[in-house]
């Protein structure tokens, strides 16, 4: 408990922190203070030891001393980054009234909450990786499994005996986990990372109405229809993340189911024996930092992701083959290289700007992105390529938006 004195003989603003901090119990609430982010009580001896910082006291409530721990606003990134490498969670209460007209203390509200698998902000996230948000589903002899990319996106299913939890969640490296609370989970998961959350979430009825107000009749054209665990856990990890991010996830468009039968399944040990992604000499070198050549982020989790989940349908590797082809031929490599030098980490900003959270850094790069675009859809054109061809099409160049961000913003 944090404080056992009743409320009411704390002072308002010690009062307004109690009902901020009852609806995160199990995060630290970062509560905003003019230039500084402050932490009471637990909260405050518990940040201090963990980000080395000072200890104090402020002051008295209820005819105690309070003790207090604080950040700067302007440096609370690097803060945050800490806290959620070492698994914590993260609230932020920011001011939302008008101190010019406040009577008493200023109104102030959680505007999110950051966990390791809701992370979105850009100051927080290493450019290569994926922190996922994690899903589990189990009945009976079969489990739905669902990952989220929240900064990116992406919703991927699953759904796999019960006998392959263990290896399907251990493939791919997760930031953190939901199951349904009493849920029997098997050996080797972490439970730093677990979260066990009400069974109502995982159920049919409320899981069936999330994906409604997701993807309404779309959803069956996903086809992961045969999987009605995966898609519980689909909407349970939306809803979860929504509950954190205080928003609509309005980034995430489609469902990506993953198939045996599409990939070559690599289990755990082969990844390892391989050293794909991970080296069995700690910083060795990795089949991924050898073929490490990307020119943007977004590129590098795609090939990162690639390599983890290598497919083996023989007309979808051939068109691959094809364009690595067209890509690499004469002096090919060079100018798309070059072209390729302005694109920012679009897919990250883009979810940024759909959450109403993007910076003015972050628009600064999507208009030095959208300025790029010519010039990229020029080279693909220029190398007569019928390979490329669609991939030239597809680029849309936005041009009133790449004029507006131009007009607006002053570097």
């Amino acid at each position: 408990m944090t404080d056992p004195t009743p409320l009411q003989n704390h002072t308002p603003m010690m009062r307004q922190y109690f009902g901020l901090k009852e609806q995160c119990p199990d995060a630290l609430l970062f509560y905003r203070m003019g230039d500084f982010y402050e932490l009471f009580f637990d909260d405050a001896e518990k940040a201090a030891r963990l980000l080395g910082i000072t200890l104090t006291s402020r002051g008295q409530s209820a005819g105690q001393a309070i003790p207090m721990a604080g950040v700067p606003v302007q440096s609370v990134d690097g803060y945050l980054a800490k806290l959620v490498r070492l698994g914590e969670r993260v609230a932020i209460g920011e001011q939302i009234g008008d101190p010019a007209t406040a009577k008493g203390p200023v109104e102030r509200a959680i505007v999110r909450v950051i966990t390791p698998g809701t992370i979105i902000d850009g100051a927080l996230l290493d450019a290569g990786q994926e922190p996922l948000l994690l899903a589990l589903c189990p009945d009976g002899p079969r489990c739905g499994l669902a990952w989220l990319d929240a900064a990116g996106g992406r919703l991927m299913v699953r759904e796999v005996a019960d006998t392959a939890i263990a290896d399907t969640i251990a493939r791919r490296p997760v930031a953190e986990i939901i199951a349904p609370e009493d849920t029997s989970l098997p050996v080797g998961i972490d439970p730093q990372k677990l979260q066990l959350l009400e069974k109502t979430g995982f159920q049919t009825r409320r899981t069936e109405a999330v994906l409604e107000r997701y993807f309404g009749e779309r959803l069956a054209s996903f086809g992961c229809n045969d999987w009605p665990l995966a898609l519980r856990a689909a909407a349970a990890l939306l809803n979860y993340a929504e509950t954190q991010l205080r928003s609509s996830l309005t980034q995430v468009q489609r469902i990506h189911p993953e198939r045996t039968e599409e990939e070559l399944y690599l289990d755990t040990t082969a990844l390892r024996a391989l050293e794909v992604v991970e080296s069995l000499q700690g910083n060795g070198p990795t089949l991924l930092t050898l073929l490490q050549k990307t020119q943007t982020a977004m590129g590098a989790r795609l090939l990162r992701r690639w390599l983890l989940r290598p497919l083996r349908q023989g007309p979808v590797l051939a068109a691959r083959q094809e364009v690595v082809a067209a890509l690499t031929q004469g002096s090919g490599p060079g100018t798309i290289q070059k072209a390729l030098h302005g694109i920012a980490d679009a897919e990250r900003i883009l979810t940024r700007v759909a959450l109403n959270s993007a910076s003015p850094r972050d628009l600064a790069q999507l208009r030095s992105t959208l300025q790029a675009l010519p010039t990229l859809r020029a080279t693909l054109e220029e190398t007569g390529h019928p390979a490329l061809t669609p991939y030239q099409e597809r680029i849309a160049l936005f041009t009133a938006l790449r004029t507006l961000l131009e007009e607006s913003l002053v570097d």
